[in-house]
């Protein structure tokens, strides 16, 4: 025991015992103080006119780095998408020019003109091309862009139709009461140019101020896109905004034969275009005899509650004697020979032979109906889905009882020419392969080896053609 003395002894040092309370607590790290990061420099005192407040406030928060704000692409305006889905272009300045003889009504039906290139006619003084444009009759797919002018083979096919107009000039065949009428479907395989032979035909009936009518696409028809109604007395249905387009387009394509210029004045023809009789458009209007026909249609375009009204008037005046031919052209007649997309009020599919303009074609093809001179031309596709009435009918081979097809199809091209459009000849692959190579699209040599080539691996297709020669030789 420590003696009680040396707890007061002054010159004893000062003992802490460990039971005593209050002990001092240390900071403890386990960081060496080499390995420790250095210290940030102190930055600039903040600005005197910052709110302290509000320095404190942001002094707490946790920056994130903001993504770019992307600028979104402005949208389509309404009908962009089918104006650039639709749009033509027929010429490109960096191919190279080549000098082509003129694709002009003088060649119709001549036999000797077959394999040889021609190209469309497109002077300034002449607008056929502008007018086969707002007939649509080109298409997107016809390799157009890739040429310095639009041109066109004339092959044996196009001698073919050549003469059905021929015929028809000539009034070959006119019945009892004058009418000569020519009925005709080209029918072929994928790419083997049964649009451009309706392009070459709607090329010289321009050329001759006959009255064209195109339908360029079926399918616009039946797809269910536009509007319709039924029609009381017919029980067809009617499609007012697409029949309203189609005047449009025959009033673009026909300024001159409805206004009766480029005929002589002892021409019949020439006061054609005048209403023989008096129409009504619609519940209210109605026009007069002696109307200018142009002056019709102008209407109708501005009023889509008059279209059908205003077509059944001008295909009555073309049914008259002393009116010019028409051409009557439809393309994809597969689109019509299978049910449509709309629906009757049953919600039934309703078929396309019920359709107002489908039926009013089909009755022409077949012959129900008819103009005083005119030639009545339709085209098959493969872009549709295989109909087997259709192929049957064009075939014209007998139909087994136990197959289920539709009855309606057979009848509605009873008695049109069949036009079998065949691959290339080789006379006409090797105008096809030159004209290829004089415009810079074929970079090889035309020689034998090269032209066996082409031909054997397209097998005489134009459309294959143009692919096999368009590939570069590795």
């Amino acid at each position: 025991m420590v003696s009680p003395i040396l707890w007061r002894c002054p010159q004893m040092p000062h003992i802490i015992y460990p039971f005593k309370s209050g002990l001092r607590i240390h900071s403890f790290t386990t960081t060496s103080p080499l390995s420790a990061k250095p210290l940030k420099p102190k930055g600039s005192p903040p600005s005197s006119k910052m709110n302290p407040g509000k320095q404190r406030m942001q002094s707490s928060k946790v920056h994130v780095k903001k993504k770019p704000i992307m600028v979104q692409k402005p949208a389509y305006e309404v009908g962009q998408r089918k104006e650039l889905r639709k749009r033509i272009v027929l010429s490109n300045t960096n191919a190279i020019p080549v000098v082509l003889p003129t694709m002009t009504a003088d060649l119709i039906g001549n036999e000797d003109a077959a394999g040889a290139m021609f190209a469309l006619p497109s002077r300034e003084a002449d607008t056929i091309v502008d007018r086969l444009r707002a007939l649509e009759a080109f298409q997107t797919k016809q390799h157009w862009p890739f040429f310095y002018r639009p041109c066109t083979l004339f092959r044996k096919e196009t001698v073919e139709v050549g003469r059905l107009l021929e015929r028809v000039m000539r009034r070959e065949g006119a019945g009892e009461d004058g009418r000569v009428n020519e009925r005709a479907i080209l029918h072929g395989y994928y790419g083997c140019g049964r649009s451009m032979l309706l392009l070459q035909a709607m090329t010289w009936a321009l050329q001759k101020e006959w009255v064209v009518i195109a339908i360029p696409n079926a399918q616009d028809l039946v797809i269910g896109h536009t509007e319709y109604e039924l029609e009381g007395n017919s029980h067809l249905w009617l499609q007012k905004a697409y029949t309203t387009d189609l005047l449009n387009r025959v009033l673009e394509a026909n300024q001159k034969t409805l206004k009766g210029v480029g005929f002589p004045s002892s021409c019949p023809a020439r006061a054609m275009m005048k209403i023989s009789q008096s129409y009504r458009l619609g519940r209210t209007d109605e026009v007069q005899k002696g109307d200018l026909m142009k002056t019709v249609l102008e209407t109708a375009v501005l009023d889509p509650l008059l279209a059908w009204d205003a077509f059944n008037a001008l295909l009555g005046e073309l049914s008259l004697p002393g009116s010019p031919p028409a051409l009557f052209a439809l393309d994809n007649l597969n689109q019509i020979s299978i049910p449509s997309k709309y629906r009757d009020p049953a919600f039934n599919a309703i078929h396309s032979h019920d359709l107002a303009l489908p039926n009013t074609f089909l009755a022409y093809l077949s012959g129900k109906r008819g103009f005083h001179k005119g030639v009545t031309l339709a085209a098959t596709s493969s872009k549709c889905s295989r109909t087997l009435a259709l192929d049957a009918a064009l075939e014209g081979r007998g139909v087994d009882p136990y197959e289920r097809l539709d009855p309606r199809i057979g009848p509605s091209i009873e008695g049109a020419q069949i036009i079998h459009v065949d691959s290339l000849s080789k006379e006409e692959a090797k105008a096809l392969m030159d004209y290829y190579n004089e415009s810079g699209i074929m970079k090889d040599p035309v020689d034998i080896a090269t032209f066996n080539e082409k031909y054997a691996v397209s097998a005489g297709n134009p459309r294959d053609l143009f692919g096999a020669c368009l590939r570069i030789r590795q």
